[in-house]
């Protein structure tokens, strides 16, 4: 399952993890997503974290970011809203 594409990256999943998430409830698989969302929020830039919302409200991917954008759970590491 794990196929190489230009650039970005790759990420691969046993057969293990596969069996493994397959046992899981639906409730261990939501909470399992809910935690991978949490996590991708709390560990995004400011960059991607600004890209992200203009791209929700159907503008460009680039640009300023909009001016109610709450930027609290963007990785604190990374505050350069410049962009």
């Amino acid at each position: 399952m794990n196929s190489v594409g230009k650039g970005g990256y790759t990420y691969g999943v046993s057969e293990e993890q596969l069996a493994k998430f397959a046992r899981m409830s639906t409730r261990e698989r939501l909470e399992w997503v809910d935690a991978a969302r949490l996590f991708t929020l709390k560990t995004r830039t400011c960059e991607t974290a600004i890209r992200q919302e203009r791209l929700r409200r159907g503008l460009t991917i680039d640009g300023p970011a909009p001016d109610d954008l709450d930027l609290s759970l963007a990785a604190p590491f990374s505050k350069d809203t410049s962009r």
